[in-house]
């Protein structure tokens, strides 16, 4: 009998002791259930900035004056040197061509003084480096986007200044020629010089839709030209739909070439068939854009600040987009948040100006610096208090 009630004393101490560990181990799963998956967050630090940036080709176009087309002597010395006006460049050769070029100029000058019907075709880009590449010049210097620009004075002077340099060239027979404008010399030339030109820049007149054409950099031969390295100008074309922030003449506009963010202004634009044309003037960035005549190219749309947070955190409210945060007090709070962008597993959020944001015609207050979010918004509700 004794030794029965000691049995039994023994085995209610092991199943007390039993009990004890269980709850032990219950309230360890549970506290780290609460802390690791139910109740997890994650709190917001300095937001980053995100940027809208669009792929696309851009044409470069500067203000060049060609000297020679061939056939230069004395030049390997003078590749991208900065020149000052009546510096001398040497020796040149190639009368045929240079002559050749003058009739084209005074044919555009004809046109600029009303003297000569101008040819209103639109300059699509496609035949443009078709005829550059099999060398057809003859033909590129009767394209209408030499003389699109009728009316501009400053389009009318350049071509004077092309005219004296070249006839300068014939007369003196190519020797001992003196420079007429300064800026950077180039021993290559690749024929656009004589089609695209900063002061002749009409987009209504050009096609020049990049998409779907083989872009060549490689059709340089031997020339003389002088570069004005103080401005140049990019063309370029952007799908409608990509856009998001509009721009209009004299706007600033960023793009980059290559990791070198360039800032220019909007000289025109054009839209047509769902498709902006875009000329940009940079006064910056000539380095960068000097050795080709087309670039790849992103467009920064826009920036804006954002948070990154795992897309997992999105919940809604009310049709409304938006993540749960737990505030100071512990309770579950919703706040709608914009999404600017996402992938399988994080989404971009806009910060809001001032942490305001605008969903459906109105404003509201969205997360910011510190918010705790709730990474598993399936496993709290609205209003809950947890720890």
């Amino acid at each position: 009998m004794r030794k029965a009630k000691l049995k039994r004393k023994k085995q209610i101490k092991i199943n007390i002791f039993f009990i004890i560990i269980l709850l032990i181990v219950f309230v360890f799963i549970r506290n780290i259930y609460m802390s690791f998956i139910k109740n997890s967050t994650i709190s917001l630090n300095n937001p980053i900035k995100y940027e809208k940036a669009i792929d696309t080709t851009a044409l470069v176009v500067r203000d060049e004056h060609v000297y020679a087309k061939s056939g230069n002597r004395n030049m390997e010395g003078l590749n991208e040197l900065k020149i000052k006006v009546n510096s001398n460049i040497g020796d040149l050769s190639n009368s045929k061509k240079t002559e050749m070029t003058l009739k084209e100029i005074n044919n555009a000058i004809s046109i600029v003084n009303g003297e000569t019907e101008v040819n209103t075709d639109t300059s699509d880009i496609h035949k443009v480096i078709e005829l550059i590449r099999n060398k057809d010049y003859n033909t590129v210097g009767e394209i209408p986007a030499l003389t699109s620009n009728i009316n501009s004075i400053e389009y009318k002077e350049y071509l004077l200044d092309r005219y004296k340099i070249l006839k300068k060239v014939l007369e003196s027979n190519g020797l001992n020629v003196k420079s007429m404008n300064s800026g950077i010399i180039s021993n290559k030339v690749d024929g656009y010089e004589d089609i695209y030109n900063i002061y002749n820049i009409k987009l209504e007149n050009f096609n020049l839709d990049f998409r779907n054409i083989k872009i060549d950099n490689d059709l340089e031969y031997s020339g003389l030209k002088i570069i004005n390295n103080k401005e140049y100008v990019m063309i370029f074309t952007v799908d409608s739909d990509k856009i998001e922030k509009m721009y209009e003449a004299n706007d600033n506009i960023e793009i980059k070439v290559g990791d070198k963010s360039l800032i220019g202004t909007v000289k025109e634009i054009s839209l047509k068939n769902n498709t902006f044309t875009i000329a940009a003037k940079f006064n910056t960035g000539f380095e960068f854009t000097k050795d080709s005549r087309f670039y790849e190219i992103e467009l920064i749309n826009y920036r804006l600040s954002s948070y990154e947070i795992p897309i997992k955190c999105l919940t809604s409210q009310n049709d409304i987009e938006g993540v749960y945060i737990k505030n100071p007090s512990g309770i579950v709070d919703f706040k709608p948040v914009k999404v600017i962008n996402k992938n399988k597993e994080n989404a971009i959020i806009d910060s809001g100006e001032n942490g305001i944001i605008e969903l459906n015609g109105k404003d509201h207050s969205t997360i910011k610096n510190f918010d705790e979010i709730i990474k598993n918004p399936k496993n709290v509700k609205l209003g809950e208090l947890i720890e």
